[in-house]
């Protein structure tokens, strides 16, 4: 394998980590997100606001890190195919970073978002939710 084609898996690697990070980051900013929630939630409760509303505002961000994971995971297959097509030494443009091709194959951001084993961790979140406005409330 040339130098430049190692140099090339190298920098298609690199993104690969960085959407990893970001799937990574975005798990943890929604559990902190709705352990504060739930923390809010308690709060309402014995201050005699309307915990349940709280708990249903928290279900939107917690979605939109949902997809945003799911989209995320989306791309990261996708620079995994370019990786694996440099790898293979398949027709690929020197030093391309376009992933864009490599998207045909994959299955749509909302089914990664519900097959993916990984993004049970937004479900399993908003029914936690959901559960402690319940008692709380």
């Amino acid at each position: 394998m040339n130098e430049a084609k190692i140099s090339h898996l190298v920098m298609v690697q690199e993104v690969i980590g960085r959407m990893a990070s970001n799937s990574l980051a975005l798990k943890s900013v929604a559990a902190t997100v709705a352990s504060a929630i739930v923390a809010l939630t308690a709060s309402q409760s014995e201050q005699g606001g309307n915990s349940a509303t709280v708990a249903l505002v928290t279900l939107l961000p917690l979605a939109i890190f949902w997809f945003l994971d799911a989209f995320y995971l989306r791309i990261e297959r996708a620079y995994r195919g370019l990786f694996d097509a440099i790898r293979r030494g398949q027709d690929v443009e020197e030093f391309t970073m376009d992933y864009r091709p490599f998207k045909a194959g994959l299955v749509d951001t909302l089914k990664i978002g519900v097959l993916n084993p990984v993004m049970g961790v937004y479900p399993a979140l908003m029914i936690l939710v959901i559960f402690i406005a319940r008692i709380v409330g």
